[in-house]
């Protein structure tokens, strides 16, 4: 495109045998179970965290509503 150089995708190829396909999908596999477990962690803390925040608000409004 008029001498500017456009990437449009990039990727890298191996061949595999089956056996390390296996391995490798194993392997994609425990690290998206990671990652998915650490988000619902992070989801876990921060609903505690909004809970107790909504509790102190709620004993705010006790406080002043008596």
């Amino acid at each position: 495109m008029n001498g500017i150089k456009v990437l449009y995708w990039k990727y890298q190829e191996a061949q595999l045998t089956p056996d390390e396909f296996n391995q490798y999908m194993n392997t994609i596999s425990l690290n998206n179970a990671n990652g998915v477990q650490q988000i619902i962690k992070t989801q876990e803390n921060s609903d505690g965290n909004l809970m107790s925040v909504m509790e102190a608000i709620a004993d705010l409004y006790d406080t002043f509503a008596q």
